[in-house]
């Protein structure tokens, strides 16, 4: 069943995958129809999503430092044979990120999703492509048994502000390195 959104775009479950990822087709005024899938390095276009990063969002490490990862995904928004977007999430406990221990309740580590990458191309911005990658990962979050989707942005950028508060995001700001006024992101899932 699509769901329509403004703009004069519609998104389709198209189908499910074993471990809870899902397909989406949408379709954009002006453009046709563009989809969100999960890729992995067994996809057989992954050598596009690790050149895109490379280009946009400064690499795609396996692992990211200072992190005790558990699992990461990646979410590409593509249409016509080009990457449009990206959105890669990692799994992991909550705490240790501040240097604290990890949250359990009842002996069991509580896990979060956390954004580490986000990039739609600028051709491309303003046309929910963005916004549907970051449905797409509160979606996955959950599957992947996450308490909340977390996600740090700097000062400069916006329309990712915007665009996570008007999802119903959480905000605080934080400060990292030399960045004094970015803004660190929650939504909980329940």
């Amino acid at each position: 069943m699509p769901s329509s959104f403004g703009d004069g775009v519609a998104l389709t479950r198209v189908c499910d995958y074993e471990g809870g990822a899902s397909l989406w087709k949408a379709s954009l005024r002006g453009m046709g129809e563009y989809e969100i899938s999960e890729w992995n390095e067994d996809d057989p276009r992954w050598s596009e999503v690790v050149g895109f990063f490379d280009r946009h969002c400064s690499g795609l490490p396996e692992l990211v430092d200072g992190y005790d990862q558990r699992d990461s995904r990646v979410l590409v928004a593509h249409a016509d044979r080009a990457i449009l977007g990206v959105l890669r999430l990692i799994v992991i406990p909550i705490g240790p990120e501040d240097d604290l221990p990890a949250v359990r309740i009842e002996g069991e580590e509580v896990l979060q999703a956390k954004i580490k990458n986000f990039f739609v191309l600028p051709e491309f911005r303003r046309r929910r492509i963005g916004t549907s990658l970051q449905e797409k990962a509160v979606e996955l979050a959950k599957s992947l048994g996450c308490r909340q989707l977390v996600s740090f942005s700097y000062s400069h950028s916006r329309e990712n502000h915007a665009l996570k508060l008007q999802m119903g995001f959480a905000v605080r700001p934080e400060r990292r390195g030399s960045e004094r006024h970015g803004l660190y992101f929650t939504m909980p899932l329940g």
